[in-house]
């Protein structure tokens, strides 16, 4: 629901560091152009303290529109199930 998306951004503006974004495709046609990204960075566990980040690898999208040079909307999109599994917040038998 609408009360765990705004709790998963929070978390995510907050607890998240990325690092690296490595290019593994990219695609456009017309206006439109995708990127598929593997990330690399960590995430500070609740409670925890800067040294006790915790390393995260998962797979991003990202899709513009261009028009004349500039970039007119940007989305994103990431694995949640892959970065949930890897907090241990999840289990591969639920996933």
């Amino acid at each position: 629901g609408k009360t765990s998306v705004v709790a998963l951004l929070s978390k995510v503006s907050t607890a998240y560091f990325f690092r690296r974004y490595t290019a593994k495709e990219i695609v456009s046609k017309g206006e439109i152009v995708w990127g598929l990204f593997e990330m690399q960075g960590s995430y500070l566990p609740s409670g925890a303290r800067a040294p006790d980040r915790k390393p995260i690898v998962l797979e991003t999208a990202i899709r513009w529109r261009v028009r004349d040079g500039k970039i007119l909307e940007v989305q994103s999109f990431f694995d949640t199930a892959a970065l949930l599994l890897q907090q241990h917040e999840l289990h591969a038998s639920a996933a």
